[in-house]
């Protein structure tokens, strides 16, 4: 598959839509990540000392990085395929007084977890099957880190019962979850579990539903893959609040 379709695919848009995803989400800062949960979770698992750089994939707007970099000083890699996202991420680092710790560029995901590095930390955030299953992605994630180095995950997990749906094939229940990732090698060292992923819902539909209104009222040749992809985000919404649980995963990657 070509990266734009790649793309595509994870962002649950049609490839001709993608140039204009950023203007339907551009109220969306975080999209999808919880910053202060994970600066939580490395605190509280005593990793904070440990942090000096990290690699962010899929790193959107960069409200993660940002965050890790004012709270702990450590520089920060964030890698995006879209191009206004990585500018919006810029910006907001400027903004926020991090410019000189975060760098964010745009580049194939893929790509960027196969060369062996030495970060301190991968954060790999509501990003979905891109590299995989959860085992293969595991292990594509420790590629980049060194020796003990950590990994955090967000993703959700599926609910006894769930009902298959497209796009999450690679989900399973949380104990499955969990041997897949321990297949890995790499160290559960905590997780945090909350509510579905799909908290919020109503006002993140109106927000999309607004966004993709002034779109179509502007490119009115792109009424029928707007109106596709606000029918499958309301859908998926449906599906996360009933179906499935937000988890963030702290890992740890064995000594060479």
């Amino acid at each position: 598959m070509k990266p734009d379709l790649d793309v595509a695919a994870t962002l649950e848009c049609e490839p001709e839509l993608l140039p204009y995803l950023p203007e339907i989400l551009q109220d969306f800062d975080a999209l999808g990540s919880d910053p202060p949960r994970l600066i939580e979770l490395l605190e509280t698992q005593n990793a904070a000392n440990d942090l000096r750089t990290g690699l962010d994939i899929c790193c959107g707007k960069g409200a993660t990085s940002i965050a890790l970099a004012k709270r702990f000083g450590m520089r920060i890699d964030g890698i995006d395929a879209i191009d206004a996202f990585v500018e919006s991420a810029r910006a907001a680092a400027d903004n926020a007084g991090v410019a000189q710790l975060c760098r964010f560029t745009t580049g194939d995901l893929c790509a960027a977890v196969t060369r062996p590095g030495s970060y301190d930390l991968v954060i790999f955030s509501s990003v979905g099957p891109i590299l995989g299953g959860i085992t293969k992605t595991v292990a594509h994630l420790m590629t980049p880190l060194r020796s003990l180095g950590w990994i955090l995950i967000e993703d959700s997990i599926l609910l006894p019962g769930a009902p298959g749906r497209p796009g999450f094939e690679a989900h399973a229940e949380l104990d499955e979850t969990r041997r897949r990732i321990e297949k890995s090698g790499a160290k559960i060292v905590a997780m945090y579990k909350c509510g579905s992923e799909a908290q919020g819902t109503d006002a993140d539909m109106s927000r999309i539903v607004r966004r993709a209104a002034a779109l179509v009222a502007r490119r009115p040749e792109l009424a029928d893959p707007v109106a596709r992809y606000v029918n499958r985000q309301r859908e998926e919404y449906v599906f996360l609040e009933r179906w499935t649980k937000d988890v963030t995963w702290l890992l740890r990657t064995p000594n060479a």
